[in-house]
């Protein structure tokens, strides 16, 4: 996926600085189910911003599969990201009591998104504001070539209403227009973000202070009351008194609608409809200047459209070519109306080669975003058509592939990834997925084929070492891991364990040494070896260790079958641990650098040459280093880029203010990672006795005393699959207990300066993060696990502020059976008052909570 997912939202002020932010303009759009006019949207802006970036939070329609479909076709200038933790959104009475910091308040939520943003000048669009291109283009062009400084320009839209059977436009006497000084291009700066609404409390308000105002008129239609069901924006929710009548006297006046047609004549006798108090800019376009509109007509495209492939269904072609011609008249770039047309054409013998190779690339096109919209049965006619058009379009072979492998039609995505690698025999991905189907079959004998074929192909250091190894006829050799060294080191006021210096260091070592950790798993092994030995060039410059943790039946015989002769397998005499098992890898090393690689991730091509390449010349304060990566799920596809991009940016490098991140949450996930030896010899191997964060705590521990080095491209996958074992821990509260734990070892040996910051910002964020996800033991009918999780995160945050979240939390639906179950132990009333809100004895919840 295009999208960034953000589980845990942290706000660099830094952005918010002008000498921070290059020249130029960006688009900041937050929308949430915008689904029948933000694709009109995106479009009319898009050529008038030099970037686009889109957040959005708890969408139940398509607006997420719209937004992908915008940032791959267009990568260079979109950004968008799911911000995951629950928002209340404005006109809602949580919004108006939320602090402003809080990751759930409105206000959080848009400044999270005007800190992605990356240029001086922002201009604010809301998914429902078709721009007006003329006039979008006038004002980009001047804002291009003269840097606005401390200036905002206020704009306005119109607002559009039709009627039944009635194609014409109509606008509202009593409320022609949106925006009268709340929306505008501004310049950004740390005064200059989102901050609550002085003036209507319950909306959020960018602060304009200190700019100088101008208003540049009308520039976009505001298709808000065009919508199939435009709603109050109080959502049902109660506000009180004052709050309340500001809200009302607003939908009174846009719901007492006075409509009049919108003319040329209408406009011309009312150019200066909108009255903002602010002076004009020279740039101004007032009611008159409107163009007819002519942008909005997606209905008519789609009846055209849809008519056209019944009568192509029924043979009717020429019928169909009419139908889609016209549905082409109203919406030129209708992809689907066009590539409907070329079908049209091609079964009736009318396109040329060319042509056909045109509408065989739009069918293609056409076929993955239907796979992201997650309607594979239509993805799959396209990818066909696709191929009937153009027999050598590799693409189309490789997606439809992809697509038959997600419902599970094995047999013909087989045949389809054969088809592919016919096209091209040097794409090493094609390999990947057809493995992960003979391995979905449970054909692994002919998963290990492809496997060895593909990386005799690709590497010729592996071809000429294994084929020595076969021809030696050398008898495989498990190996038993040897006793390790015991010892400890000592950092802040917690041991942990020792990592002994490498043995025979006079002998040359080589530069990596990746630890591949296995027991008893084997869906993934395959895979995940595969991607390292398709990367390794050689014993002095690579070694591999599996170390097998006493698996019940052991993983030689699966490891040999592609690895013999190159990589080096330990098992364990008993089960020593996840982390002892790692830690004695680490210390069976001979590499200058050590990768911890478990058996269900992957690295992607060029992960090792790309970072030893930096490494090689980089300062030897740099004591770790990580790059991008992507979550992958079960079948192997790419879910969503992981968050280091999105807290670091692209500029690869030693890593400024690193601990103002992981101090408080960690971004990065394992396979990404590589750790110097030399540090682990200096501060440890991982803590055993933290169950769920051994990884962030020792990459704190490493922060302590080295830096880190960014590689900003992303060469690894992190899998999401239903063996992990984070929902166990959530439901249980080990994990809340685990982030506690980990949050009061690292303060121990924190920097000094830094240390009562972080360590209060760090308890305060994974106390929002576990309170949100307080549910879901509840859901799993674990209501001790609920119990412990608040014991857990009282530990973190006692402060009124959390306990007041907590109360609040409490007195949702959700929470009833924890209720429940609090007042049964600790409080003397009946269970029937636990009905509506929480009883004044609850005050004593921390105390009741802590026994």
């Amino acid at each position: 996926m295009s999208i960034s997912q953000i589980e845990h939202p942290t706000i660099n002020t830094s952005s918010f600085e002008p000498q921070n932010r290059k020249d130029g303009i960006s688009g900041l759009m937050r929308v949430r189910n915008e689904e029948e006019f933000l694709a009109a949207t995106i479009e009319s802006w898009i050529d008038y911003v030099d970037e686009l970036v889109i957040v959005y939070h708890q969408c139940t329609d398509k607006t997420p599969q719209i937004i992908e479909a915008f940032a791959q076709k267009y990568p260079q200038k979109i950004r968008a990201f799911h911000y995951l933790p629950h928002v209340y959104s404005f006109c809602t009475k949580e919004q108006v009591e939320l602090d402003v910091n809080n990751i759930h308040s409105f206000v959080f939520y848009s400044n999270f998104g005007l800190s992605q943003t990356r240029y001086k000048i922002c201009v604010y669009i809301d998914g429902d504001c078709v721009g007006i291109p003329e006039h979008l283009k006038t004002i980009y062009n001047y804002l291009k070539q003269n840097h606005l400084q401390n200036t905002a320009l206020f704009f306005s839209g119109v607002n559009l209403y039709q009627l039944a059977d009635d194609p014409n436009y109509y606008t509202n006497l009593n409320c022609p227009a949106s925006g009268d000084g709340d929306v505008a291009y501004w310049t950004v700066s740390p005064r200059n973000i989102f901050d609550k609404n002085a003036k209507i409390p319950f909306c959020e308000a960018i602060q304009f202070e200190g700019l100088t105002p101008y208003y540049i008129g009308f520039i976009f239609w505001h298709t808000h009351w065009l919508k199939k069901n435009a709603f109050s924006r109080n959502e049902g929710r109660e506000l009180d008194g004052e709050l309340l009548e500001k809200l009302n006297d607003i939908e009174i006046r846009n719901r007492n609608r006075e409509l009049v047609l919108l003319s040329q004549k209408f406009k011309q006798e009312n150019k200066k409809f909108q009255n903002v108090s602010c002076q004009k800019f020279f740039l101004y376009f007032d009611f008159a200047s409107l163009p007819n509109v002519i942008a909005l007509e997606s209905k008519l495209v789609a009846i055209h459209n849809n008519l056209g492939y019944t009568l192509e269904q029924q043979g009717k072609f020429d019928e169909a070519v009419t139908c889609y011609q016209k549905a082409l008249e109203l919406q030129p770039n209708c992809a689907e109306a066009e590539v409907n047309l070329g079908n049209a054409l091609n079964a009736q013998g009318k396109l040329s080669k060319d042509q056909q190779a045109h509408y065989a690339d739009l069918n293609h096109k056409l076929g993955l975003s239907r796979t992201i919209a997650g309607n594979f049965k239509e993805a799959i006619n396209y990818y066909r058509q696709a191929i009937a058009l153009d027999p050598n379009l590799l693409e189309a072979y490789y997606s439809l592939g992809n697509t038959l492998q997600e419902v599970g039609q094995w047999e013909d995505a087989i045949a389809s990834y054969d088809q592919a690698l016919k096209l091209n025999p040097l794409n090493w991905e094609i390999y990947i997925r057809l493995s992960q189907v003979y391995q979905a079959q449970n054909k692994r004998a002919e998963a290990i084929s492809v496997y060895r074929q593909a990386l005799t192909l690709f590497n010729p250091h592996y071809a000429k070492v294994v084929s020595a190894y076969q021809n030696a006829a050398i008898t495989p050799e498990m190996l038993v891991t040897p006793p390790i060294p015991q010892g400890e080191v000592t950092v802040g006021d917690y041991q942990f364990p020792a990592i002994p210096p490498v043995t025979d260091p006079e002998k040359p070592r080589p530069f990596w040494t990746v630890v591949i950790p296995v027991y008893n798993r084997t869906d993934y092994l395959l895979e995940c070896l595969a991607s390292v030995l398709v990367q390794w060039t050689g014993a002095e410059q690579m070694e591999i260790l599996v170390m097998d943790n006493a698996s019940t039946t052991p993983l030689f015989d699966l490891v040999n079958s592609i690895g013999g002769g190159i990589i080096r397998y330990y098992r364990n005499q008993e089960n020593i641990g996840v982390l002892p098992n790692q830690n004695a890898g680490i210390s069976l090393s001979r590499g200058q650098w050590i990768h911890i690689l478990h058996d269900d991730d992957s690295v992607l091509p060029g992960f090792y040459d790309r970072l030893q390449q930096s490494l090689q010349g980089c300062p030897d304060s740099v004591g770790a280093a990580f790059a991008n990566f992507e979550y992958f799920n079960e079948k192997g596809t790419v879910t969503e880029k992981g968050e280091v991009i999105s807290c670091f940016g692209n500029q690869k490098g030693i890593c400024g203010n690193f601990w103002q991140q992981i101090g408080v949450t960690c971004p990065l996930q394992m396979p990404a990672v590589v750790i110097r030896r030399l540090t682990h010899e200096q501060i440890g191997g991982y803590y055993p006795k933290l169950v769920c964060t051994p990884e962030w705590e020792i990459y704190k521990r490493i922060t302590a005393s080295s830096n880190w080095w960014y590689e900003p491209e992303s060469l690894a996958r992190y899998r999401i699959h239903s063996h992990r074992q984070t929902g166990d821990d959530l439901s249980s509260g080990i994990l809340a207990t685990s982030i506690r734990q980990c949050i009061e070892i690292s303060e121990s040996y924190l920097p000094a300066e830094y240390r009562a910051d972080i360590t209060s910002q760090a308890r305060s964020y994974n106390f929002n993060y576990c309170l949100t996800r307080a549910a879901i033991p509840l859901n799993s009918g674990n209501v001790i696990g609920a119990l412990r999780m608040l014991q857990e995160i009282l530990k973190l945050d006692s402060s009124p502020q959390a306990l007041a979240k907590l109360f609040v939390w409490l007195t949702q639906d959700e929470a009833a059976p924890l209720r429940e179950e609090i007042i049964a132990k600790f409080l003397p009333v009946p269970v029937d008052n636990t009905q509506g809100n929480i009883p004044t004895e609850l005050k004593s919840l921390q105390i009741a909570i802590a026994l």
